[in-house]
């Protein structure tokens, strides 16, 4: 789906959320490919489609490392938040402007539900 297409819609507690805290951040990479560790030192490479505010995240095109050297692909992952330990930051990402941008996103989307 086209990124600029997607739309999630979050409730006020998540968007406090994501305005409080680095998630706003990890909502900045959705359409972007990355590598996201667990906290069972597995790591999934795949493009992020969409995150909540919970952290919760879907990725596509995914590749799983297992910790036994395996790879494994999954055309579509959901990953729950409290299972993630790190997600990557790609080195052609700057972390202010996604930062900003996400956070105007989430003003325009609060601007748009009290209309």
């Amino acid at each position: 789906m086209d990124k600029s297409k997607q739309q999630v819609w979050l409730s006020i507690r998540e968007q406090k959320s994501s305005e409080n805290t680095l998630l706003c951040l990890l909502q900045g990479l959705q359409g972007v490919t990355t590598i996201i560790e667990l906290v069972n030192e597995q790591k999934i490479h795949g493009k992020i489609d969409s995150v909540d505010g919970y952290s919760n995240v879907t990725m596509s095109d995914a590749d799983i490392l297992t910790l036994n050297g395996k790879r494994l692909h999954c055309p579509m992952i959901f990953i729950q938040g409290r299972k993630i330990r790190y997600a990557h930051i790609p080195p052609h990402i700057d972390i202010s402007k996604t930062i900003n941008r996400s956070l105007g996103n989430l003003r325009r989307m609060r601007a748009n539900i009290r209309r």
